[in-house]
């Protein structure tokens, strides 16, 4: 509809944003947990008592709000009918295994065990178990086919988007280990994981 309405005279973009992430100020972010996906998929495996080795893998996409909210200013500041579709995302993506070191820090984490363990491991689990959990059954399942990585990394291309914010000289940040520790500590803060998994230092 927008696409047909700037044909018609209409100025206006589309922008699309990636995965909105705490502040990188503040490291503090939004009360509804469950929107975050990596998250709510790693709140989900918690409970298996093990993380597959492949799963260190993961590609992770944070684009923190603050500066995400900087870029959109940046592209209606300077509209143009010139372009019509934004994707306002950060490019550089961490992995688990970047993740889980400092999440050990805090919590205590699940080992990590080849594929095959993992898989047998939930060969045992019931069936009624798993369907109550549905990230873990298609976890299995991906693990079993080889594919683990393939269902959470949706590939988009920004790479215009990314030279159209160095031209009105827009650079996202460098997401270091400073600002993931503020991230997740925010989030055990929050209460999101279980307090039964925290180390003693956060007692």
């Amino acid at each position: 509809l927008v696409l047909d309405a700037r044909a018609k005279g209409l100025s206006a973009n589309i922008i699309r944003v990636g995965s909105l992430t705490n502040r990188y100020s503040s490291g503090i972010g939004q009360p509804n947990h469950i929107e975050s996906t990596w998250i709510h998929q790693l709140q989900a495996l918690l409970p298996s008592g093990m993380i597959p080795k492949s799963l260190l893998n993961l590609p992770i996409e944070l684009s923190p709000v603050d500066y995400t909210a900087d870029a959109i200013l940046k592209i209606v500041t300077h509209l143009s009918t010139e372009y019509s579709v934004f994707h306002v995302l950060n490019p550089q993506v961490v992995h688990l295994a970047d993740i889980y070191p400092l999440l050990q820090e805090q919590i205590k984490m699940p080992p990590i065990v080849k594929d095959a363990e993992f898989i047998r491991h939930l060969n045992h689990v019931s069936n009624d178990s798993l369907e109550r959990n549905p990230y873990l059954h298609h976890l299995k399942n991906a693990v079993e086919k080889g594919k683990l990585a393939k269902p959470f990394a949706i590939q988009i291309d920004c790479q215009f988007t990314l030279t159209f914010l160095q031209s009105v000289n827009f650079q996202w940040p460098r997401i270091d280990q400073k600002y993931l520790k503020k991230y997740l500590h925010n989030w055990i803060q929050n209460g999101y994981f279980d307090t039964t998994l925290l180390n003693s230092t956060e007692r």
